[in-house]
Order: structure tokens, then C-alpha cells, then sequence
């Protein structure tokens, strides 16, 4: 039976992944990064591929990076219920990457997860998280597979691990980075509104922050209603979260 483990050991495996790893933080829009996706993953090893991002910030869907039949995805928005899916579970609270056949599966829809996933490829799948940042408010998780069954049972091979961790990560960072500059474009934040943000996430009070700023307690809560209009929330602590979130403080 064909496994991971030899196919990670054969000369050049190592460097051919790494090399379609290291291009992804250049890469200009998500289209390429699918491609290094589908590059990364067959190189080592995997028949299919696919990369999830999470912003758990209000709004915003998971968003789904696709090496693999986009049949899956439509079918997987339409049965599966993504808070029961067992790979984002284990995402959600793990960092270790993980062999998908070790990973408790207890309900139903876990269940009906799996097998959409196995008819499109992922007879075995190796699952990889990228974990969470600041404040555990985003994470992703790369899941590898293979239409081999069995193939990732041998995922204590060290080599695999390490690249398949660095590939999760740089798809993570360039997601990150792409809804970081998406949600300041949208929200038109300053580098004042940042500064503001960021001291109402440090704690300080309306007339602390109008003191340090040399403004009025009145200018301080009139800049707050106009971000948090912009943002789209109901309070400046939730602007300040939602900018944690996005990495902006």
C-alpha cells in the first residue's frame, strides 16, 4: 500500500514542497495561491487539497481555499452544518496535525462530513491546523488527501508534519493579510482610528483617552459613534474586539 512516510523520504520531495511553500506570501490574488495550493499539497503527496480560514468575527462566513473537486464545496454549503464538521472542531482547539481517521467522531453529521468528503478524494485525510492568534479569534486548518486508503496513517513521519505545518501557516498569513486589507479598505480606518481603537482595548476611560489626546471628552465619544457606525457594531469595546481580530491592534 502506498504511504506518506517513503514518498516524503525520495530525493528533492522536501525541497520541491518547499519551494511552492516560499512563493505563497507573494502571491498577488487567491487564484494563485489556490494554484502553490495544488502545487504544495501533490508534492507531498496528497491527491487533493483544501484550506479553510476562520474570522470569528460577526458576519463573517468561513472562507474555503479548494485543491480538489469544487462539487465537494456545494454540496458540503449545502447538508453539512460547518460547526459539526469534525476537521473545524479539531482546528478550533488543537494546533498537532493530526491523521483524520484518529479524530472522535460523535454525531451524525461528523459523520456525513466524512463520507461527502471521502467521495471526493479524501479516503484518508491529514488534517493540520494553523493556530488560532490574538485573543483565539481566527484560525484555519489545511486538511491533505488521498483517494488511498490508508495513505496518512504513517503521519508520524516527521517530515511531512513540518512542511504540511508551514504550508497551513503560510496559507493562514496570506488569508489573514488579504481580509486584514479588505476590511480597512471597507471600514476606511485611520491610523487615528487604530490609535483610538487601540486604547480602548488597553482599557482607559473616555476622559483618560480625551487627556492623553488633548481633546474633549465630547470629541472622544463623537469619534466612537462614527466608528462604530462604519464597523457596523453597537459599541466601542465590540470595535475594538473586531479590530483585535483583524490584527490591526
Amino acid at each position: 500500500m502506498a504511504a506518506a512516510e517513503p514518498l516524503m523520504a525520495s530525493p528533492g520531495a522536501l525541497e520541491r514542497a518547499s519551494e511552492a511553500i516560499c512563493r505563497i506570501a507573494a502571491a498577488r490574488n487567491e487564484g494563485e495561491v489556490v494554484g502553490l495550493l495544488s502545487d504544495a499539497s501533490h508534492r507531498l503527496g496528497a491527491d487533493v487539497a483544501l484550506f479553510c480560514s476562520c474570522l470569528q468575527a460577526k458576519g463573517v462566513p468561513l472562507r474555503f481555499m479548494l485543491a480538489c473537486d469544487p462539487r465537494w464545496y456545494l454540496e458540503y454549503e449545502r447538508f453539512i452544518n460547518w460547526s459539526q464538521d469534525p476537521w473545524v472542531l479539531y482546528a478550533a482547539e488543537s494546533a498537532e496535525p493530526v491523521c483524520a481517521s484518529r479524530l472522535m467522531v460523535t454525531s451524525q453529521a461528523g459523520s456525513q462530513a466524512l463520507a461527502l468528503a471521502r467521495r471526493y478524494g479524501f479516503e484518508s485525510a491529514f488534517v493540520v491546523p494553523s493556530p488560532a492568534g490574538r485573543g483565539e479569534a481566527r484560525w484555519g486548518v489545511l486538511v491533505l488527501g488521498s483517494r488511498t486508503d490508508g495513505f496518512f496513517e504513517s503521519a508520524g513521519c516527521i517530515a511531512l508534519k513540518v512542511m504540511a505545518r508551514s504550508l497551513s501557516m503560510e496559507l493562514h498569513e496570506w488569508c489573514l493579510s488579504h481580509a486584514r486589507r479588505d476590511f480597512l479598505s471597507r471600514a476606511q480606518l485611520s491610523s487615528r482610528d487604530i490609535d483610538l481603537l487601540r486604547r480602548e482595548h488597553r482599557g482607559y476611560s473616555t476622559k483618560e483617552i480625551a487627556r492623553q489626546l488633548h481633546v474633549t471628552v465630547q470629541s472622544v465619544d463623537s469619534r466612537f459613534q462614527r466608528l462604530n457606525a462604519r464597523l457596523g457594531v453597537s459599541s466601542r469595546k465590540a470595535a475594538a474586539s473586531l479590530a483585535v481580530t483583524y490584527g490591526l491592534i
